[in-house]
């Protein structure tokens, strides 16, 4: 028994018209009744009806239309939603205001336990046992009244589980719930689905005052919230990224980050590795979306308390690398080609050749962006040959294509001389970026938000193929006329036809 209500609203839906609502009905009521007849009609499922009667309850309401005979609509989207989109919380919520709705109203008599029992089931999916079990003492008297003693009895068994501590085979637990939406979520994110997996988690998030287990909702919680920082990343959205990040963060603490020292987990010492490992992500990926943002202070900070969490040689290389990096955009370049150095001195020392080639490529890299602020030349060479090494080795161990490698190459030898080479890295890095758009999977306002992330590798491109026409490298490309060449201000560039 998946929910009385849905057996008996939905499975049956002419008994339940005709038994649980009064004689005195509206015009609209009837419509909306007629309306419901022609979805289930056609054969499309729960989807159909939960957007039917999803939007049925929120145009009445908005309206001022709404009596109290929408109850049993209540009541069969609340199935709908535990059953089918497996959200007893809003199930929860919905099964409360179709209550609320008919309070008071004696015409409504019958009908009430069928909105109760619903309530029961999502109380019981929501780790309440307790509440679920005391509101069905109360309501089997009246479904033996109203309907079969059979159909209380399948009740009744269910709720004898409720009142021993556990849940019966009809009820699935909130967390577990909470945790396939994750891994679905987790699927969406891998094919770059970010709008998908806002969707997603936002169903899932469970709250801490509820009565289950505190430790694992608080991790699934920080999973979930760590999932959204990803999403919102790739969607380019930094500021609700960071905030994302630190929600994560803060179920895994007992007080708030001061972005001081390391935080005050939520966990007995020492740390358990998925604990210590899901804190390092959400602490590295917090950086990285703060370095973006221009926030030196909260970078620094994450990575200082991501150092201790980082319990192995990869991850000890990141780290000394990532503060290697910030070091460059504060413009310490005495720290970063120290930090720089040990990277590829450890990288030496292990054999681990991928990390002395990228060692090379950032020290290079480094320097030219260290020049790039003081306004001097750059020495372009040594930049182009690390990067044509490292992502031959990538090409050669099918890595990846690296194109985050030639990005960064772009923006630094943009400010040199080398403009053929830089417009080889150019068009390559928006080649690839181009391929990941034409082949990803999203929703529209996901797609929307990945082209416009992309636009800054199409400047780049803008900009390396100004300076090669202008300096007549390119013979496909006719000198433009430029007043202004790094803000792109009134400047075009004309290809020559093929």
């Amino acid at each position: 028994m998946r929910g009385l209500a849905k057996i008996l609203c939905t499975g049956c839906l002419s008994f339940c018209l005709a038994t649980s609502v009064p004689a005195q009905q509206t015009h609209d009521f009837d419509t909306v009744v007629a309306g419901l007849e022609e979805v289930l009609a056609t054969g499309q499922g729960d989807e159909a009806a939960y957007l039917y009667l999803t939007n049925v309850l929120r145009t009445a309401r908005a309206s001022g239309t709404i009596t109290p005979d929408f109850a049993i609509f209540y009541a069969m989207l609340t199935d709908v939603v535990r059953n089918y989109k497996k959200n007893p919380g809003f199930a929860l919520i919905l099964a409360e205001e179709g209550l609320a709705l008919i309070a008071g109203d004696a015409s409504q008599d019958d009908f009430r336990p069928i909105l109760q029992v619903s309530l029961s089931y999502a109380l019981a999916d929501m780790g309440r046992l307790q509440e679920a079990y005391q509101l069905s003492v109360l309501i089997t008297p009246k479904l033996r009244n109203i309907f079969d003693d059979a159909m209380a009895d399948s009740y009744e068994a269910d709720a004898a589980y409720w009142g021993q501590g556990t849940l019966s085979k009809f009820n699935s637990a909130a967390t577990d719930l909470a945790r396939d939406v994750l891994e679905r979520a987790a699927s969406h994110l891998q094919q770059n689905q970010f709008a998908s997996v806002l969707s997603l988690t936002s169903t899932a998030v469970l709250p801490l005052d509820m009565g289950l287990d505190d430790r694992e909702v608080r991790r699934l919680n920080a999973e979930l919230e760590l999932l959204n920082g990803r999403a919102l990343t790739g969607l380019g959205r930094g500021v609700d990224s960071a905030n994302a990040y630190l929600r994560a963060l803060g179920y895994l603490t007992t007080s708030p980050w001061d972005f001081h020292g390391a935080p005050d987990w939520n966990s007995p010492e020492p740390l358990s590795a998925e604990f210590a490992e899901m804190s390092f992500d959400i602490l590295t990926e917090l950086a990285s979306v703060a370095s973006n943002l221009g926030r030196r202070d909260i970078e620094t900070a994450a990575l200082e308390a991501a150092i201790p969490l980082a319990d192995d040689h990869d991850e000890q290389i990141e780290m000394m690398l990532r503060q290697a990096v910030s070091a460059v955009v504060d413009g310490d370049m005495e720290k970063s080609l120290r930090l720089l150095g040990a990277f590829r001195d450890t990288a030496v020392e292990t054999g681990d050749v991928v990390n002395q080639l990228a060692a090379e490529y950032y020290i290079h890299l480094a320097r030219a962006f260290i020049a790039i602020r003081q306004e001097r030349p750059i020495h372009s060479a040594g930049l182009i040959a690390s990067t044509d090494a490292l992502m031959a080795y990538y090409q050669e161990n099918m890595l990846s294509d690296g194109a985050f490698f030639l990005k960064d190459a772009t923006r630094a030898l943009a400010y040199s001389d080398a403009f053929a080479k830089t417009l080889d890295y150019a068009r390559r890095s928006l080649w690839s970026r181009q391929a990941a758009l034409n082949t990803r999977e999203d929703t529209v306002f996901g797609a929307r938000a990945a082209k416009q992330e992309a636009h800054g590798i199409l400047e780049s491109f803008l900009l390396a193929a100004h300076n090669a026409s202008a300096a007549g490298l390119d013979a496909r490309l006719m000198a433009p006329d430029c007043d202004d060449v790094h803000g792109f201000l009134g400047c075009t560039i004309y290809q020559a036809p093929q």
